[in-house]
């Protein structure tokens, strides 16, 4: 009796005589990167693994993929950094791995910080005058919440993709090169 194949098995047999060239390793070497270094980031999110630990994961990691790009490094750090909340053990991240003063990282935030307000105090303005023209209702009670507004959403997601590019343009400019 012919044993039956699985799928896998018909794969591997039609395709072992494929290999890699130098450029698709390279390639397939550095996605992998990228995914561990999402996974350790993660981790030091969580604070499942301190600075240190985060430093010799990634140095061993450098050394088994064979890829030491920092710029990758410091973007996906940058991508992660909340610019609106607590971000202080990211800024020792970034000053730790990527070399940038807390302060360059911290000035950029502060800015970002800065017109969010303008625009969340416009936003708030406009929808008072709005519900007052509308349904009379008027005070100092009168808190509209933005949380359920679209245009607030939009912006303030446009304004943090403009901070999180031009933060990541400083960071990766001189420094990393």
């Amino acid at each position: 009796m012919a044993e039956i194949k699985s799928t896998l098995d018909l794969v591997m047999e039609k395709t072992r005589h494929l290999k890699l060239n130098s450029r698709e390793k390279a390639a397939r070497q550095r996605d992998e990167f990228e995914k561990k270094i999402g996974g350790l980031l993660q981790q030091f999110d969580d604070r499942r693994i301190r600075l240190d630990q985060l430093k010799a994961r990634l140095d061993q990691l450098r050394a088994e993929c064979d890829v030491d790009d920092r710029k990758t490094l410091c973007r996906r750090i940058v991508a992660r950094l909340p610019l609106g909340g607590d971000n202080r053990h990211w800024l020792e991240l970034l000053e730790a791995l990527c070399r940038v003063g807390q302060d360059d990282a911290a000035a950029v935030l502060q800015t970002f910080r800065r017109q969010s307000e303008t625009l969340k105090e416009t936003l708030l303005t406009r929808r008072r005058e709005e519900l007052a023209a509308e349904y009379g209702i008027r005070g100092s009670a009168v808190v509209p919440n933005l949380g359920r507004s679209h245009e607030w959403s939009a912006a303030r997601r446009r304004i943090q993709e403009q901070f999180r590019s031009e933060l990541i343009k400083r960071l990766t400019s001189d420094r990393l090169r």
